[in-house]
C-alpha cells in the first residue's frame, strides 16, 4: 500500500520511527545535547531509521509497505540505503523532523504538528529501504503546462510573480522606515506595501487560479523528496 506523508526539519535530518520501539531515555537525549550517539546506535539496531538531508525546510515520502514503487517514480530514484530490521510496534510509522521524534513526550510535535506525519503498518519487522529522489530540471513546470489551460497557466506565473512584488514591497518599506521620513514612509512606502501584500491574497481568490493551484499541488505530490519501501519479514 502506497502513502504520502509530508515532514519538516530546522535541524536537516528526519526520522523514521515507531515510539514504542524507542528507549525511555531518548526524549531527554533528543532534547538535552547532542543526539547524534544515540540515534546512531537507535539506526543500528533498526529502532529508527535516522535521514540526514543536508539542509532545512519540508519534505515529502511516499512509503510503499509491502509493493514496489510506481513505475512513474522509478526512473527518480537514487542512493539506495536498506536496513533489514526495521521494527514496528504501535502499528504505525511517524516521519518528522529529527528534533520533535519522541518515545513518551510529543510535546513539541503537538506545538508544530505540520512537521510530521504517520502512516500504519502492520507489527513486525521490516526490511526498510530509503531513496532519495532526483528530477530532470524543469518537470514540474512541464507536468503542470501538460493537465492545464493557457488561462491556468497564466494566472499561476501571474502569482508567482504577486508574491515575489510583495516580498520586494515589504523589504523596501522596512528599509524605507529608518532612511525616509515619516511623512514620505506613511504617504508612500505604507500603502504600496499594503496594497503589494493584498493583491497576492485577491488574486488567490479567483477560481481559475484555485483550479490551477489544485492542479499544481497534484504535480508536486507525485515527486516526492524521498521514497521508501518496507517489506514485512517476520512478526
Amino acid at each position: 500500500m502506497k502513502h504520502e506523508v509530508e515532514a519538516g526539519t530546522d535541524a536537516a535530518s528526519l526520522l523514521l520511527f515507531d515510539p514504542l520501539t524507542l528507549p525511555d531515555e531518548f526524549d531527554a537525549a533528543n532534547r538535552d545535547g547532542d543526539p547524534t550517539e544515540i540515534l546512531n546506535d537507535l539506526h543500528d539496531q533498526g529502532r529508527l531509521f535516522w535521514i540526514n538531508t543536508g539542509g532545512d525546510g519540508g519534505f515529502l515520502l511516499h512509503a510503499f509497505v509491502d509493493e514496489e514503487p510506481n513505475e512513474d517514480i522509478r526512473p527518480y530514484l537514487r542512493d539506495p540505503e536498506t536496513t533489514e530490521q526495521f521494527i514496528v510496534a504501535s502499528g504505525r510509522i511517524f516521519f518528522m523532523g529529527a528534533e520533535y521524534g519522541y518515545r513518551n513526550d510529543d510535546s513539541q510535535f503537538k506545538r508544530y504538528p505540520g512537521m510530521g506525519g504517520s502512516f500504519p503498518a502492520e507489527n513486525g519487522t521490516y526490511t526498510m529501504t530509503l531513496y532519495r529522489t532526483e528530477y530532470p530540471d524543469g518537470i514540474h513546470e512541464e507536468r503542470f503546462r501538460q493537465r492545464s489551460t493557457r488561462a491556468q497557466q497564466l494566472v499561476h506565473g501571474t502569482f508567482s510573480f504577486l508574491m515575489a512584488a510583495a516580498v520586494l514591497s515589504v523589504i523596501t518599506a522596512l528599509i524605507a522606515f529608518f532612511i525616509a521620513s515619516w511623512a514620505t514612509w506613511f504617504t508612500y512606502f505604507l500603502p504600496a506595501a499594503a496594497l503589494a501584500i493584498l493583491a497576492p491574497m485577491l488574486f488567490s481568490r479567483l477560481s481559475v487560479f484555485q483550479s490551477a493551484d489544485t492542479i499544481w499541488k497534484a504535480v508536486n505530490n507525485e515527486l516526492p523528496s524521498m521514497v521508501a519501501t518496507l517489506s514485512r519479514t517476520a512478526s
